[in-house]
């Protein structure tokens, strides 16, 4: 919270509006240099953030960061809405730019090449469509909840179609064929974890491995969802769930 000018003797305010002025012209020449002559401005107070109980304002780095991550942050946002709505083709620096309101330069300069931009907004996308799931120690419970975390997500918008340009683009891209690895890793994991665990306490065979348990419960939504067209519905999770818990019964 910034001081208020009474609260202030006058050395300290003849100190800090001096410094105030050196933030701000410090301010506008980094986003000359970074952004070019179109996002000079700067809007709001550039020592507005100083914390209280201070007798200066915040050091410029501090403002930029925060500027910086509002930036990013407002990019992947845009980002995953004009991949989902749109599809991959549109996730472009100038589309994202005029989505996000800010400036091709401040795109590039995060992701300099279409894939980084790509990359990052897939990896967002799943992300922010990856619900927290607190396990109950119930396997059957916890898997299916899990489950319809990726069923939702397959059946919302178009991000079934982002994942098929993936797998498509993998096979001619050593780059988007890393990008779909990491993908699938993440992806797992939190279903893994609770396998992990029930393997570990004799609910699920030794044995079981986590490409086989991501192939058998993910292998059905995607089959039946991309290949045959289907609308799964939470009757279709759980019997895939039940299926897959017979296959593979505990020691």
């Amino acid at each position: 919270m910034r001081h208020r000018d009474s609260e202030l003797s006058v050395s300290q305010r003849v100190s800090f509006h001096r410094y105030e002025t050196s933030c701000l012209a410090e301010l506008v020449d980094y986003a000359r240099t970074v952004f070019g002559t179109d996002e000079t401005e700067i809007s709001g107070d550039p020592c507005d953030a100083m914390p209280s109980g201070t007798d200066g304002p915040p050091c410029a780095e501090f403002r930029l960061d925060a500027r910086v991550e509002r930036s990013r942050a407002a990019v992947l946002a845009a980002g995953i809405d004009v991949l989902t709505t749109e599809g991959w083709d549109a996730v472009t620096h100038l589309r994202l730019a005029e989505a996000a309101g800010v400036g091709r330069a401040t795109i590039y300069r995060h992701w300099p090449t279409v894939e980084d931009l790509v990359q990052d907004v897939i990896g967002a996308c799943i992300s922010d469509r990856q619900a927290e799931v607190v396990p109950t120690g119930d396997l059957h419970r916890d898997l299916v909840a899990e489950l319809h975390v990726f069923v939702d997500a397959l059946q919302q918008d178009r991000l079934h179609e982002v994942l098929v340009t993936l797998v498509e683009r993998s096979l001619h891209s050593e780059r988007i064929a890393e990008m779909r690895r990491e993908l699938i890793t993440t992806g797992r994991q939190a279903v893994w974890d609770i396998i992990d665990e029930a393997v570990a306490d004799g609910r699920l065979p030794l044995t079981l491995t986590p490409v086989v348990a991501a192939s058998h419960l993910a292998g059905p939504v995607l089959y039946r969802r991309l290949f045959v067209g289907e609308t799964l519905t939470s009757d279709d999770v759980e019997e895939i769930v039940a299926a897959f818990l017979r296959a593979h019964p505990g020691t």
